[in-house]
């Protein structure tokens, strides 16, 4: 359904200024979410003209770039011929996923150095995020409907966020205690300057990155009201994106 058929389908004027509002408090949201995106896909650009060698200045262009094609298609959604609600869900499974394994990467690129590039620390923080697709497959099967209330939205199975629980969580926890060790290990050394070193090193971003991560996650999974819960997934990505 086009968001034009959406408003079409209105029962009476309250209905469609009901429709209106939700779905201008919708584009509101995640204007502000593309703004981010556009500002940090500029950073990246010019982190990349920096540093060309460095893998993370690449995630982050790649992720930034996902999230800029995403506002376009979300401009496009609200045209009146423009994409259907069911393209719109499409490209965000396709793109927050590409965007969370970007963040990964980058997490786990970061961890492996400040650990003397410990293999096995590499070798589980891999297995951990091989089965990351598995959001974009539930994405692609699952129903999506035009709701008054919600707007676009995907009807996704109601295990689905416990899915996401189980494949996030292991990840995320192996990254907190990477670098927990860390900053242990930072003040033990430089006792109360040691958050001063950990800012410069920037393990203070990486652990900034996966508090979010772990708030969103469990937001998405125990929140009353699951036709929202995938809000907290755009907001995970865009607050990932603050940190290029």
């Amino acid at each position: 359904m086009k968001i034009v058929d959406f408003f079409m389908a209105a029962q009476d004027q309250e209905d469609m200024r009901n429709r209106f509002r939700d779905i201008l408090m919708q584009f509101l949201i995640m204007a502000f979410i593309i703004y981010l995106f556009v500002y940090n896909f500029i950073a990246s650009v010019s982190m990349v003209r920096r540093k060309p060698s460095m893998l993370a200045s690449w995630c982050c262009l790649v992720q930034t770039f996902a999230g800029v094609v995403y506002g376009i298609v979300i401009v496009a959604f609200v045209m009146p011929d423009g994409v259907s609600c069911r393209y719109l869900i499409w490209y965000a499974g396709i793109g927050l996923n590409l965007s969370t394994v970007c963040v990964g990467i980058t997490l786990l690129q970061r961890a492996y150095l400040v650990h003397g590039r410990s293999k096995y620390l590499l070798m589980a923080g891999i297995l951990l995020m091989l089965p990351q697709p598995i959001t974009v497959y539930y994405a692609f099967i699952s129903p999506v409907i035009m709701m008054p209330a919600a707007g676009c939205i995907s009807y996704y199975p109601p295990y689905l966020p416990w899915i996401r629980l189980a494949v996030d969580a292991p990840i995320n926890i192996l990254f907190s205690v990477a670098f927990i060790t860390v900053v242990y290990r930072q003040y033990r050394l430089f006792g109360s300057a040691a958050w001063a070193h950990l800012v410069r090193n920037g393990i203070q971003t990486m652990c900034a990155i996966v508090l979010s991560n772990i708030i969103c996650v469990f937001g998405a999974s125990f929140a009353r009201d699951k036709s929202n819960s995938a809000g907290f997934v755009p907001i995970n990505t865009a607050a990932a994106n603050t940190t290029p």
